[in-house]
């Protein structure tokens, strides 16, 4: 798929889930607790591609050498041929590249796992009073009937 469809598809879906969000939430206050996680969650994201951006070269030298450190390591595997060497600097930059891209792509979907959880629980929070919200009349309007005989037996 192409970058420009998934963003569409992405922007699409996200409209949807605003629309559903919506129908839940009927109060200010659940929607300044909504925008609050959106925003902290943006800002914990924000963070993280910055920390990646400015540690990357530090990660790599770090993910590198553990590479190295762990090839190096006794095994009891069958030995290389005399005369050749099994280091291959390219191929351990790159699998050091992509352990770092792997961990930072495992941060955000945490993030964004932590903010689709709060939201959720905001959303289940606030249809909960939703449906609750006029048993206590209807209840009441029950016991307080004023009817009296065959008429009070019979719901209204």
């Amino acid at each position: 798929m192409s970058k420009d469809l998934m963003r569409e598809l992405k922007a699409t879906f996200d409209l949807a889930i605003r629309q559903d969000e919506a129908r839940s939430l009927s109060k200010g206050i659940e929607w300044s607790a909504l925008t609050e996680i959106e925003t902290r969650h943006e800002t914990a994201r924000e963070d993280a591609r910055n920390r990646f951006n400015e540690e990357y070269e530090t990660r790599f030298e770090q993910a590198r050498r553990d590479i190295i450190n762990k090839a190096g390591e006794k095994n009891h595997d069958m030995p290389s041929p005399y005369g050749t060497d099994r280091f291959k600097g390219d191929a351990i930059s790159r699998q050091a590249d992509r352990r770092i891209r792997q961990d930072h792509e495992f941060e955000m979907t945490q993030i964004d796992e932590a903010e689709a959880r709060e939201i959720s629980t905001l959303i289940d929070a606030a249809e909960t009073r939703n449906r609750s919200k006029g048993l206590a009349k209807d209840a009441f309007a029950e016991n307080a009937d004023r009817r009296s005989g065959e008429e009070r037996r019979l719901k209204r």
